[in-house]
């Protein structure tokens, strides 16, 4: 640059025959290069930085929160582009767009008082899904303020599972209303429409080998629900079938005997999984017990024994099977003199 400016100032010396002095060109322009630079720094560091800001707070003023953040995040200014990102939150919040509000406070959860807002979100969530009987969303939004104690969103997660229950007893989802009955709790008549939802699931299920049969009905039978005592003796009370021959390999049914009887006792019955302490008394018309005999092994539902029985002349018996330790069938057989045939 000094090169040119002596270039010329050697020029106009030749030509216009006076002498300029070097200084003299030099200290303006100097000035002015060093004037436009200091502009050109307060322009970047001051000038720039306020007319972006200006334009962000522009954005924010129109609610057009993205165009604000992306000019804070070019100017690397990360906590105002957070609190631009709140106050995007906030205004959705005002305008009742709960769910979209809660995602962007999610993404700014500690900032300021976010974690509650999302609190506020979820609840005001839950309350449209009930009103709009979209019952598993209530209970969905319910469940994860409710321990929290926020205003009556436990009293509301039990209406919630009360009427999601109605809806599952009303297509006939017994088990499903059955579980949401009982977690609702002490709302409303929920317990009794619990033990009505177990008993039509069981009228339903009515198979000793449905598990959850099983379970609903033992429930039942604690709390004398209808006839369900009877029901439960009816499926799962031992019982026993006695079949009597005078052949060992024959399935002929016979009363009368002479000399041995082979009975074949048939077992069936007990709660599922449960295990049969069988045993068997031949017992006389005056009380005298002519036989007393426990299987060694456990027995279980449908298992089919076998056991002969020796009693010439002794008439009129009873054999009674007992398993564990209550009697659950017998009959009746008749053990003549040996010369007699019983006609």
């Amino acid at each position: 640059m000094f090169g040119v400016v002596n270039s010329i100032i050697k020029g106009m010396d030749e030509k216009k025959g006076f002498r300029i002095t070097r200084d003299a060109i030099l200290l303006p322009l100097s000035i002015l290069v060093i004037v436009a630079a200091v502009a050109g720094v307060v322009y970047f560091i001051f000038v720039e930085p306020y007319m972006s800001r200006a334009a962000a707070r522009e954005a924010m003023a129109a609610h057009d929160y993205d165009k604000a953040i992306a000019i804070y995040q070019e100017m690397d200014e990360e906590n105002l582009a957070m609190e631009a990102r709140y106050e995007q939150a906030e205004y959705l919040f005002s305008q009742g767009q709960y769910e979209k509000a809660r995602e962007i406070y999610q993404e700014v959860s500690y900032y300021e008082n976010a974690l509650v807002r999302i609190t506020e979100c979820t609840y005001q969530l839950g309350k449209e899904a009930l009103e709009n009987k979209d019952y598993a969303s209530a209970v969905e939004e319910f469940s994860s303020i409710a321990e929290l104690n926020y205003e009556d969103s436990a009293d509301l997660l039990k209406e919630s599972y009360y009427d999601l229950a109605t809806e599952e007893y009303e297509k006939n989802n017994y088990s499903y209303a059955v579980e949401y009955f009982d977690l609702a709790g002490d709302y409303e008549n929920a317990k009794d429409m619990a033990s009505l939802a177990r008993y039509s699931y069981v009228k339903d299920h009515y198979d000793r080998k449905d598990e959850t049969t099983f379970s609903y009905l033992k429930t039942l039978k604690e709390l004398n629900y209808e006839e369900t005592a009877a029901m439960y003796e009816e499926l799962y009370a031992w019982h026993a079938v006695i079949n009597a021959s005078s052949d060992a390999d024959s399935t002929t049914d016979q009363t009368f005997f002479n000399g041995t009887a082979y009975l074949q006792i048939i077992l069936y019955g007990g709660e599922p999984e449960e295990e049969a302490d069988m045993s068997l008394r031949v017992v006389g018309e005056d009380g005298t017990q002519y036989v007393e005999y426990k299987w060694p092994e456990t027995l279980a539902h449908d298992s089919s024994v076998k056991y002969p029985v020796t009693l010439d002349g002794a008439g009129e018996v009873t054999v009674i099977i007992s398993v564990n330790g209550k009697d659950c069938g017998s009959r009746i057989l008749y053990f003549l003199e040996s010369n007699d045939t019983g006609e």
